[in-house]
């Protein structure tokens, strides 16, 4: 089934298709360099995420969907049919192993993970009839779906029971309505694995952008709620959730809003800078504290997840086209227009541990300014006030917008909501901050004071409707 997307040069301006297989091929040598480093003897990889499997299970699984998404480019070039040619050779042993064969057969729902695997292995040829066997009875017997899993992961299963039998299409109309694709939340009040869970639904039941988006849901709710998210990882430099959400944005098949194009800049500006993408697990300090061997180890271990869900981003880009019939005449931000929240910004980084610098590479000096800049870094900024509760900052923020007459966005309301919703039953402010306790210290009636001040101006120029 094909549909219209919005192309390239509406994205980013010096995005081409050539730009982007460069882009493909520096992820593809990181993913060969990191099979060929998987090591279960060593202790990083070694580690168990849970009972069953390991670090380097995982690493492996996650490369196998990378290979799956990357190997079902139209006209892809013989030079990256060759990288996966030889990541697959690296592959099959970690995957297809006598240790790997004994955990199918002992745990069967197992074969959800390691199913996608063989799926991968088999596209480039690499067939395994008693692998392939192994994998199918598990599915056929009712044991992969016979344990609990969040929505998000049965839409997982039945996505790759799709692929495992022809003449099976995935159905997930039963769980739309206990999905976070359905639900009314905001980046303020969940955690990262909640936003991951909806990332990867819509990448399930799209099947990585073959179908369009279910018609059951709604597209523009979505959208709204991937822009705040695109916005919630700036000021603290969550590459892999930003990746996650710009797959999100592609898949859409809606035109590209200000906040992707932004998350993009920030993505390659940092991929051609540093040649990789940190991940958010990734320590100095240990890092540093580390012998030659184990800090190669590490050193993949926790890059290699947000550089591959970089590579299927990409993969999904070159279904774009790259360009439009209408040039991209979308004006640049001034600095000037950007300097109020870049003081606030400034500001807030001095109190809060929490914020990252990387956002910074958006400001450099020898490129054009993202439009519309100031307003997704505003509502970045409110997004983490929210998140570390800071209240003084969150209110002197929505201050600013209000006076100075900016756009008021979904994050905007969402945010004035919450501050309202800060009052206790005594009608008193929580000052309990996160990182700056207020409630005992000589500054808290001052604090109190402004923030009662802030909230009854709200109130007065944007009355709250109940």
């Amino acid at each position: 089934m094909t549909y219209t997307l919005p192309p390239l040069s509406e994205l980013d301006p010096s995005l081409t298709r050539d730009s982007v297989f460069e882009f493909l091929t520096k992820i593809l040598n990181f993913a060969l360099d990191t099979v060929t480093n998987i090591n279960h003897d060593n202790a990083i990889w070694g580690e168990n995420i849970d009972p069953i499997l390991s670090y380097g299970d995982k690493a492996a699984v996650e490369t196998s969907l990378l290979l799956l998404v990357v190997s079902r480019i139209k006209d892809l070039p013989e030079s990256h049919r060759l990288q996966l040619k030889k990541i697959a050779e690296k592959l099959e042993p970690l995957v297809r192993n006598p240790h790997n064969r004994t955990l199918v057969l002992r745990f069967p729902q197992i074969a959800a993970a390691f199913g996608i695997s063989h799926l991968a292995l088999k596209g480039m040829g690499r067939n395994d009839e008693f692998y392939e066997f192994q994998i199918k009875q598990a599915f056929s017997n009712g044991i992969v779906e016979s344990v609990e899993r969040l929505p998000y992961r049965i839409m997982d299963v039945r996505w790759l029971r799709s692929l495992l039998f022809e003449n099976s299409p995935a159905h997930f109309n039963d769980l739309l309505h206990i999905s976070s694709l359905n639900c009314n939340s905001h980046p303020i009040y969940m955690l990262p694995l909640d936003i991951y869970a909806l990332t990867h639904g819509l990448m399930y039941t799209t099947d990585f952008g073959r179908f369009p988006v279910l018609t059951e849901l709604d597209v523009e709710k979505i959208s709204s709620f991937v822009d705040a998210g695109i916005s919630s990882c700036l000021l603290r430099g969550d590459l892999d959730i930003l990746g996650e959400l710009l797959i999100c944005s592609s898949l859409l098949g809606e035109g590209w809003t200000s906040y992707a194009k932004v998350g993009c800049l920030m993505l390659t500006r940092t991929l051609r800078e540093l040649e990789f993408l940190p991940s958010p697990s990734f320590k100095k300090e240990l890092f540093t504290s580390l012998d030659e061997d184990n800090k190669k180890a590490y050193s993949f271990r926790h890059t290699y997840h947000t550089m591959f869900v970089a590579g299927i981003l990409f993969a999904l880009l070159l279904r774009h086209p790259e360009s439009g019939e209408t040039a991209n005449d979308s004006p640049a931000c001034s600095l000037d227009s950007v300097q109020p929240v870049l003081q606030l910004i400034s500001s807030y980084n001095s109190q809060n541990p929490t914020t990252n610098t990387m956002w910074n590479i958006l400001l450099r000096n020898d490129l054009a300014l993202p439009n519309e800049l100031d307003m997704v870094l505003m509502d970045a900024l409110l997004i983490q006030s929210c998140v570390d509760y800071n209240l003084p900052a969150l209110g002197e923020a929505l201050l600013t917008i209000v006076d100075l007459e900016a756009k008021r966005t979904s994050t905007f309301y969402y945010c004035l909501h919450f501050l309202r919703e800060q009052k206790m039953l005594n009608k008193d402010l929580n000052l309990y901050s996160t990182h700056i306790e207020l409630e005992n210290s000589p500054n808290a009636k001052f604090v109190a004071n402004s923030l009662y001040k802030c909230i009854d101006l709200l109130d007065r120029i944007l009355p709250p409707v109940y």
